[in-house]
């Protein structure tokens, strides 16, 4: 499909039609959809924001395609991991597509998505979860149970009930959305992928670790015959695999898995999403714990450097917690200690901004306050004893 749509942009141009075109607006929107659900958030970016570069005046003259894109955009930067830029962007259209559309319309729809998924971003369950039921009911009143996108409301409704500890309600919404999806277009078997996705996540926190991966082994495999191994959901879904695999102390297995995901993933998406990021993160964690140090905070590191892109505090001080710990094991606290004060100098910088606005970024400062407290501790404590080692020598000359 995008070969297609790109030949008939292609043909359009050369035929001297303007970018304003609604035609050509419609194509390119398009083409930003197949990118957004493929997702390959950067691309669909670029291309949202191409289409509303041909818009002019005040928000409320623009087209439906313009608006389209708008929302396109604030979802997809979202999901590339800008949730404060997306946020303001929010705050600057809501208004306005309020009054134009009502709920039940695809834009307000998917406005009430990227609204949800800022909220997923800060982990504000509570607020969280009332849209998402909102949305729920809207798309089954509007498109039907067996509607993709009714069944990524329920998923996302799932997410949220084990972000909140209730996994039991989250166990049950993935198995009403996998039974829904049994008999479906491509899209239901993606979403079935996610789902299972999603009850292996359920399965992990609960313990069940060996069911977790008989699960997500059979959805992954037979998700990659029907969908391909290069689809965002199969990918994901071997990522989880991986993860519970090093927990269950199989750490060969999952590095060899991390390692195939993380190819394809940046083959895909790029480096710099989100997604091979956290890849790297279970790699240089997977590879910490076998003891395979240079190894761990080369990929601890990377993920580290690229997360400071990214508006998300809470993967920042995650990944720099877990390589300062990579250093801390080998008793090398001064290297640990230089990335707990730069990602300080980071968050605090942050908190200047007024990014804090979105989310706590006091408490994260207080976490990396405490490991530089404790990383000083031990660098003082080699000082002493390099200190007094050097004078035992000198006096024993």
């Amino acid at each position: 499909m995008t070969s297609r749509l790109r030949n008939k942009l292609t043909l359009l141009a050369r035929a001297g039609v303007s970018e304003k075109n609604p035609g050509v607006l419609g194509l390119t929107n398009r083409l930003a959809d197949v990118a957004y659900d493929s997702g390959k958030m950067t691309e669909a970016n670029d291309l949202y924001r191409k289409v509303l570069a041909s818009q002019r005046g005040d928000i409320t003259t623009w087209s439906e395609k313009a608006l389209h894109a708008q929302v396109g955009l604030i979802d997809g930067l979202c999901r590339e991991g800008h949730p404060l830029e997306a946020k303001e962007m929010l705050e600057g259209v809501a208004a306005a597509m309020a009054k134009r559309f009502d709920p039940f319309h695809i834009i307000r729809r998917r406005l009430q998505k990227a609204k949800i998924e800022i909220f997923n971003w800060m982990e504000d369950w509570d607020q969280e979860e009332p849209m998402v039921r909102d949305l729920v009911q809207i798309c089954l009143v509007n498109l039907g149970a067996r509607d993709a996108e009714t069944l990524n409301a329920v998923y996302r409704l799932a997410s949220v009930m084990m972000g909140k500890g209730r996994s039991a309600e989250s166990e049950r919404l993935h198995q009403t959305t996998i039974e829904l999806c049994q008999e479906g277009t491509e899209k239901h078997q993606e979403r079935m992928c996610w789902s299972f996705t999603g009850l292996g996540r359920v399965y992990e926190s609960q313990g069940k670790l060996d069911e977790a991966i008989k699960l997500l082994d059979g959805s992954s495999k037979k998700s990659a015959q029907s969908l391909g191994d290069e689809n965002e959901a199969v990918m994901i879904s071997n990522y989880r695999l991986a993860r519970i695999l090093a927990r269950r102390g199989l750490l060969k297995e999952s590095e060899d898995l991390l390692h195939n995901t993380l190819r394809l993933q940046t083959k895909v998406l790029g480096e710099a999403h989100i997604n091979p990021m956290c890849t790297m993160f279970e790699l240089g964690w997977t590879l910490q714990q076998r003891k395979q140090y240079s190894e761990s905070a080369y990929w601890l590191e990377k993920c580290f450097r690229k997360s400071l892109s990214l508006s998300n505090f809470e993967f920042i001080t995650r990944f720099s917690t877990q390589l300062g710990s990579c250093y801390e094991e080998q008793g090398l606290y001064e290297k640990a200690l230089a990335f707990y004060n730069e990602t300080m100098d980071f968050l605090r910088s942050a908190k200047e901004k007024g990014n804090g606005e979105l989310l706590d970024v006091d408490q994260y400062v207080a976490n990396i306050q405490a490991l530089i407290d404790e990383a000083s501790k031990h660098v003082k404590n080699e000082a002493i004893v390099v200190g007094a080692t050097n004078w035992v020598s000198f006096d024993q000359a």
